[in-house]
């Protein structure tokens, strides 16, 4: 450990740390060294992108195997941010869940956590109620 403590970019470990949590605490600054953002930073190859173009046809971000844990919950707001989820009717949520791993709950608290950053509080309020009326958010358990 200490190893990639002294020299991270030898290492190819990526923590589940979220970034928000550490810059939210100044005294442990230090720790950046050790969160996914920080890490995939390192490792990145700049001209590379995960995120489709928005180009207004319809696009399902589609979820499987995830934690929808607070450790990654800025990746998901990136994501969220990119897309304008709250107003753009053609960005839709795909939630796809194991027999035994249903994850209603974890999809509710993402979805009200991302909420609470809208400029709008009561359009924050709304956002699950708003994708479930407008068919957006779908959890669905796979065969």
């Amino acid at each position: 450990m200490n190893k990639c403590a002294e020299n991270c970019a030898s290492c190819n470990i990526i923590f589940g740390i979220d970034d928000t949590v550490i810059q939210s605490q100044e005294e442990n600054f230090e720790l950046h060294k050790f969160s996914k953002t920080y890490r995939k930073m390192l490792i990145a190859d700049a001209e590379t992108s995960i995120l489709p173009k928005i180009d207004n046809q319809m696009i399902e971000i589609k979820f499987y195997g995830h934690s929808f844990s607070e450790a990654d919950y800025s990746y998901f707001q990136s994501i969220f941010d990119y897309y304008n989820l709250y107003e753009n009717n053609k960005v839709s949520l795909i939630c796809y869940y194991s027999k035994g791993f249903e994850q209603t709950d974890e999809v509710y608290r993402l979805i009200n956590t991302y909420g609470k950053t809208l400029s709008n509080k009561d359009q924050g309020k709304n956002l699950t109620h708003k994708l479930l009326l407008e068919n957006r958010l779908k959890i669905i358990e796979v065969p």
